[in-house]
């Protein structure tokens, strides 16, 4: 061993010495104390099937964060969204022959296409309802 590598290994000592002696005086080393105590207990109350658990909760939502079709929407949904409001304000309120005239836009008739379509997947099913499980929207 070299005389710098002495030099370098007695200083080492000292100065993780120095950090802890400052942590003690500024209470940081109660606080990392509580902390590594916090991750013990909760190291020790964690079953392997909770563990499980959360790491299927994890896969299931990156494979939702990284599907082409969610992903498409939630990239599309900012510029619906600034879009509708600009149309929105620009428009007078619609009356029922307004709604009407609307419902002639093909744009609008995708638009409640889809909507309505999602709507029937997220609805909770029908005590009783047989089929796809979705409740009664046709």
């Amino acid at each position: 061993m070299t005389a710098e590598q002495q030099r370098l290994e007695g200083t080492a000592p000292s100065a993780a010495l120095s950090v802890v002696s400052r942590m003690e005086r500024e209470g940081t080393l109660d606080e990392l104390a509580d902390l590594l105590s916090l991750v013990q207990m909760a190291k020790k109350a964690l079953t392997d099937q909770m563990v499980v658990s959360m790491v299927r909760r994890v896969e299931g939502l990156a494979a939702a964060a990284t599907d082409p079709a969610l992903t498409g929407l939630v990239n599309r949904l900012p510029g619906a969204l600034r879009a509708a409001e600009a149309e929105a304000a620009r428009a007078a309120p619609a009356g029922l022959v307004g709604l009407l005239r609307q419902l002639r836009d093909p744009q609008v008739q995708r638009g409640l296409t889809f909507v309505l379509a999602l709507a029937k997947h997220l609805a909770p099913a029908e005590s009783g309802h047989a089929g796809d499980g979705a409740a009664g929207v046709n």
